[in-house]
């Protein structure tokens, strides 16, 4: 447990791009599989928005395909939705986040968050070589199954180049296992 100060509920706060926290969150993925080359945070209330810049200079399982695909806009959401975590983890924001240590968050992470829904619709190509997206964390909700507690992301997420007009998806995590 956190012994920081914790903000349950934000009215406005901007949380600048953290190089360092990056680096840490993409440590698990391969070289060429690491897509997110930046983003900032805004919290305001229970909203939490992510605005990201993304690069593929080479898919990680397949030839060039020209245009962002469905599994590298899932890869994308992961590292977005992993460093959104740990920054609310590191700037302890939230009433579930605000209380995991980081050692906790690299504990978990990789075995504890499971995507449980995922739905992405393209409405145009979008050049993956340099794109944008925002990312949305539209609810955090806690239940329990049996003795465990869960924790339910409901979350969406828009990607483009000039305008984030080129893909939508909507996606659910749910974290399980628990906390020590």
């Amino acid at each position: 447990m956190k012994t920081t100060d914790r903000r349950d509920s934000v009215d406005s706060l901007e949380v600048a791009h953290d190089t360092n926290l990056l680096a840490d969150v993409l440590q698990p993925y391969r070289p060429d599989a690491r897509y997110l080359r930046q983003m900032t945070h805004r919290f305001d209330g229970e909203k939490i928005r992510g605005d990201a810049e993304l690069a593929i200079e080479g898919s990680c399982y397949i030839d060039d395909t020209g245009h962002l695909n469905a599994v590298d806009a899932l890869i994308s959401y992961n590292q977005m939705a992993y460093l959104t975590i740990a920054t609310l983890i590191r700037h302890s924001i939230g009433p579930v986040f605000s209380e995991w240590s980081m050692a906790e968050f690299r504990r978990r992470h990789l075995p504890d968050m499971v995507i449980t829904d995922s739905r992405f619709t393209f409405k145009r190509p979008i050049d993956s070589r340099r794109f944008r997206a925002e990312l949305i964390f539209d609810s955090i909700e806690t239940y329990r199954v049996g003795s465990q507690q869960r924790i339910a992301l409901t979350t969406s997420v828009d990607f483009g180049n000039d305008t984030l007009d080129g893909c939508r998806g909507e996606v659910r995590v749910v974290i399980v296992g628990e906390a020590r």
